[in-house]
């Protein structure tokens, strides 16, 4: 049976300065379903490449990527941006709300892309909004706009938000990097408790303690595991 990511001797290159240098070279990876895998290394060790490659915000130099057994390097572009839309949720780092938005409306804008046929309906729409809020805790700051809320309320509508459409497959890029250590415990208690509703989960991250909440931990030096 096909794991939900499957790579194999992938390469990603960049042309910087009149040459190419090699940031990912010849990984082999495998996540299974339901999964929470930590990628641990230091900074330009390639994760925040791969954790890109994996939701398909780039593509690979080379080599292959079967998310659920589909061959990615045979979708057009706009086969990947349905991908992104209805299998992946992102986290990053500084949160990427948009300023002029409430909480609320950050939380429904994947709707505008999505295409899953349950949420045609607006009034399913909200109650999915509605719901991923109270998931993180903040349905009583949906009004907010995010210069009204914390860090970690920033990140736990960022997390509401990457889980709204249910998507398969949750990538998350130092998602505590920005906090202080107690609030990140709490962002990686909401994370676990995500996974263990049935969302895959892959996280990566420089610091040891973060990883090891994961089930599994893979380190990452130099483009390549270790």
């Amino acid at each position: 049976m096909a794991a939900l990511i499957e790579v194999e001797r992938l390469d990603k290159r960049y042309r910087m300065a009149g040459r190419e240098v090699d940031v990912l070279a010849g990984l082999d990876l495998r996540v299974e379903a339901g999964e929470f895998v930590a990628i641990r290394g230091a900074s330009g060790s390639g994760k925040s490449t791969l954790l890109h490659l994996l939701g398909c915000l780039d593509r690979p130099s080379a080599g292959s990527y079967r998310f659920a057994g589909q061959a990615m390097d045979r979708l057009d572009d706009e086969a990947l941006s349905r991908f992104r839309a209805n299998d992946v949720g992102f986290v990053f780092q500084s949160f990427h709300l948009l300023a002029e938005l409430s909480a609320r409306d950050n939380v429904a804008l994947p709707f505008l892309y999505a295409e899953k046929p349950e949420f045609r309906d607006p009034d399913r729409i909200d109650a999915a909004v509605d719901a991923a809020l109270d998931r993180v805790g903040l349905g009583h700051r949906a009004g907010h706009a995010p210069n009204r809320l914390s860090g970690g309320e920033m990140q736990r509508v960022a997390i509401a938000r990457a889980v709204v459409t249910r998507p398969r497959l949750l990538l998350a890029d130092e998602p505590t990097g920005n906090l202080d250590s107690a609030t990140g415990r709490e962002i990686l208690d909401l994370l676990a408790t995500i996974n263990q509703t049935g969302a895959t989960l892959v996280l990566v991250t420089h610091d040891e303690a973060v990883a090891r909440r994961a089930h599994r931990q893979l380190e990452l030096r130099d483009g390549r595991f270790l």
